[in-house]
């Protein structure tokens, strides 16, 4: 790739961006491992990467509201992209014809603790 080739900066630049992507078929010698600053996102896959987002907040573009049983209203965060990658409800909810406008959405039809799962399992396919 000629963007590695381009010089030191570039290349420390992409390391420190992208570190997951430093393995042994895909590494850069002058970059000594305890130089780098590590995230999070080291060593994850992009479903823990998803995972670990949700669960802590992180760039999350969506409110869901859902009500409990008792009537209490429960706030929900969540990705669209992911969304709307794995369901065509979600999909026609904010891409189709008819899109949501706002940032926040209610759903009635189900308990907030049994949203969540469906959240993380659409996520990254994980429970709690």
């Amino acid at each position: 790739m000629e963007v590695f080739n381009s010089g030191k900066l570039v290349k420390v630049w992409f390391i420190k961006c992208f570190p997951f992507l430093l393995t042994k078929s895909f590494s850069f010698q002058f970059v000594a491992m305890a130089d780098l600053n590590r995230g999070w996102q080291d060593r994850k896959s992009l479903a823990q990467c998803n995972a670990y987002m949700l669960e802590n907040g992180i760039a999350c573009d969506v409110k869901i509201k859902c009500h409990t049983q008792d009537g209490k209203v429960v706030m929900l965060q969540a990705h669209k992209y992911i969304l709307v990658s794995r369901s065509p409800v979600f999909e026609a909810m904010f891409c189709g014809s008819y899109q949501e406008s706002s940032d926040s959405i209610e759903i009635t039809d189900i308990e907030p603790d049994v949203f969540k799962e469906v959240l993380r399992c659409v996520c990254a396919c994980t429970h709690a």
